[in-house]
């Protein structure tokens, strides 16, 4: 399996440019994308990944951690896809690979996790 990692910082144009060649590639590759990019270019650089991204980005917001996590597997759809400090997600797949789980529930773990924590936003 290969994951393409697109590391960037304000850079939108040449973002929007690469992730509408690899839509138009039909990439079928995993895109991360590190993004540590100044908080005014932020949004235009998710405007560039929501207008190529198959997975919409999606924010739970709900109060509590039960609520968050019943939402999510009511509506469940990755998020890995949405937006998240790069230490959360480090800590969910450390979990995930520490209880050695196959990799469709690995995924749904993961989500789960950042879900429980509030950390699933827009």
């Amino acid at each position: 399996m290969l994951t393409i990692v697109i590391p960037t910082r304000n850079r939108p144009a040449f973002l929007a440019r690469l992730l509408s060649c690899y839509q138009q590639m039909r990439c079928p590759y995993l895109i991360l994308i590190g993004d540590a990019s100044d908080a005014s270019l932020r949004k235009e650089h998710h405007k560039s990944i929501d207008a190529t991204s198959l997975y919409p980005q999606r924010s739970l917001e709900c109060s509590s951690s039960s609520e968050r996590f019943r939402e999510n597997l009511m509506t469940f759809n990755t998020t890995e896809f949405s937006v998240k400090r790069t230490a959360v997600m480090r800590k969910s797949w450390q979990t995930a690979y520490q209880l050695q789980l196959d990799n469709y529930f690995g995924e749904w773990l993961v989500s789960s996790l950042a879900a429980i924590q509030g950390k699933v936003k827009n």
